[in-house]
């Protein structure tokens, strides 16, 4: 990342990100233009989730309070972690949150030095399991343990899987109070990270800029 910090270019760039990925999706007549103009302006659910995702008002709050967390967490499978998992906890678009979760969960990745990765489809029940236990019963150790053993298997030089078919430490202000318990602090999480030892952390620049910014735009 040239010295940058990852939750600043994740800050900047994701907008750019998004439009890039889903702009097929308009021309198919599978999203509205308007869907990749910003955040949703109405509510979602999670098709077999308890999990029942920030209003359309709150997003806009909890937004910039997700950035200030990436922009402090200081273990990089920290920002591996919470940059899937709470981008995907807040659901801020129509359409595609998944999908950009995995996406800024690699690149979290490359920032802290780990190679690229995918979710298999024989680990989607495991992984969308460990997502719901996080959402709802406040407990985010499974999930980084997948996302850790995903890690350990690429840094050992595991080939990736198939992919699917397309188809700070403390929140602020108000957002205090709509915190999971687990959110509060990242310590936990980093000490999860570090005793599972998944390895060391180089500096590689894997993305290329984004449009009128010194940022990735989109994976080389």
């Amino acid at each position: 990342m040239q010295g940058e910090n990852p939750g600043t270019v994740v800050d900047d760039c994701h907008r750019a990100w998004y439009r890039e990925m889903f702009a097929p999706s308009v021309t198919a007549g599978l999203l509205k233009p308007s869907d990749l103009a910003g955040y949703r302006n109405g509510q979602v659910f999670i098709r077999k989730s308890m999990h029942v995702p920030l209003n359309r008002d709150a997003v806009q709050d909890a937004m910039p309070a997700f950035f200030d967390l990436l922009r402090a967490a200081e273990h990089p499978g920290v920002r591996v972690v919470l940059g899937h998992f709470v981008f995907v906890y807040f659901h801020p678009y129509m359409e595609g949150n998944g999908r950009m979760g995995r996406f800024l969960m690699n690149v979290m990745m490359a920032a802290g030095g780990y190679p690229c990765t995918v979710i298999p489809l024989s680990a989607r029940n495991t992984y969308m399991a460990a997502l719901e236990r996080a959402s709802v019963g406040e407990d985010i150790a499974p999930f980084a343990e997948f996302l850790a053993g995903l890690a350990r298997k690429g840094l050992a030089g595991e080939p990736l899987p198939p992919s699917r078919p397309l188809r700070q430490r403390q929140w602020s202000g108000k957002l205090a109070h709509r915190a999971p318990r687990w959110i509060t602090s990242v310590d936990a999480v980093t000490d999860l990270l570090v005793k599972s030892d998944i390895g060391t952390f180089t500096d590689r620049t894997v993305v290329k800029p984004c449009q009128n910014s010194s940022h990735w735009r989109r994976w080389g």
